[in-house]
């Protein structure tokens, strides 16, 4: 997820949210630095498809690190045999 003040993806109160945290998105949160050809517009992370990356946190879902990032594959179409996931072998 990029910028919640530039994100299109995030409604209108999760933005108020957000903005009250002051979460900037998922680079700003943790410093990572990442090619800015693979950052779009909105400052989210994107796949070799320019779509963004799908990024969760949740340890008892993804292990050890946390979190879990995924790509919707080629055909952007999540739940497909092309989908690209960090947790599977």
């Amino acid at each position: 997820d990029g910028d919640p003040a530039k994100d299109p993806g995030f409604e209108a109160l999760d933005q108020v949210a957000a903005e009250h945290v002051a979460y900037r998105g998922f680079l700003a949160s943790t410093g990572i630095a990442v090619p800015g050809r693979h950052v779009d517009p909105e400052g989210r992370v994107i796949d070799a498809w320019r779509r963004p990356l799908r990024i969760a946190f949740a340890a008892d879902a993804y292990g050890s690190t946390g979190f879990g990032i995924w790509s919707d594959g080629p055909d952007g179409i999540e739940g497909n045999v092309d989908d690209l996931r960090s947790w599977d072998p």
